[in-house]
């Protein structure tokens, strides 16, 4: 089994809210799923998965106005402010950094498999070394 890590930011990149949904779930589950916990905002910019009808109008309900491309499949194309949503790398490197702190702490405590023809040895990763 496989699980998709979503988050809310805030305009610093910041991690505010973290949600776990299945990995096999789309992305409206997502979205509908942190929906309710959203922080008062001006702008959301999420990716093209999120693009639906209902998710817009709720956010316009709530005063938030959506930064999202329309996916390819949509009959009427939406406007998005493309400067704007140039942004969103910002939340991509947020997720890189959090990747790397977790990767970083699993090597440090975990061992690591190694394959060797059709052997299998455990080593110690090189911080556990000492």
């Amino acid at each position: 089994m496989n699980a998709r890590l979503h988050a809310v930011t805030d305009h610093n990149r910041r991690p505010i809210r973290f949600f776990v949904t299945a990995g096999q779930a789309s992305d409206d589950t997502g979205a509908a799923a942190k929906f309710g916990s959203l922080p008062d905002a001006v702008w959301l910019l999420t990716d093209r998965g999120r693009d639906a009808d209902w998710f817009r109008n709720a956010l316009a309900d709530r005063g938030i106005r959506p930064c999202i491309p329309p996916r390819t499949s949509r009959k009427a194309k939406v406007k998005y402010d493309k400067r704007r949503y140039k942004r969103r790398y910002r939340i991509e490197c947020m997720f890189g950094r959090l990747m790397g702190a977790i990767l970083d702490r699993l090597t440090h405590h975990v061992h690591i498999l190694e394959m060797n023809g059709e052997s299998f040895r455990l080593r110690q990763s090189r911080k556990d070394k000492s």
